[in-house]
């Protein structure tokens, strides 16, 4: 009697440790979904921020190159000035 007793205690102890494993089991892949889930939005919204800065850097850069045009043109056209002032015709 008292072996069967024995037996059905840890039976039942065996039972209580594999509910409390499932449990944390279950409490662990909720974590690591939340874990994901922060990482993912992190993601697009880092994303979103990249591609944000990269428009206004591509607008940037146009407008720079439209500058740089101009100041050679200018450049150049004070160049030819001066070479018809002075009559120099390299």
């Amino acid at each position: 009697m008292k072996a069967e007793l024995k037996k059905e205690q840890d039976e039942v102890e065996a039972c209580e440790k594999a509910k409390e494993a499932a449990e944390a089991i279950k409490s662990g892949a909720k974590e690591v979904r939340e874990t994901c889930e922060f990482i993912r939005d992190t993601v697009e919204t880092t994303t979103q921020s990249v591609s944000k800065v990269m428009e206004k850097v591509e607008t940037m850069k146009d407008k720079a190159q439209g500058s740089l045009s101009g100041v050679v043109n200018v450049a150049q056209k004070a160049t030819d000035v001066v070479k018809e002032f002075t009559g120099d015709d390299d």
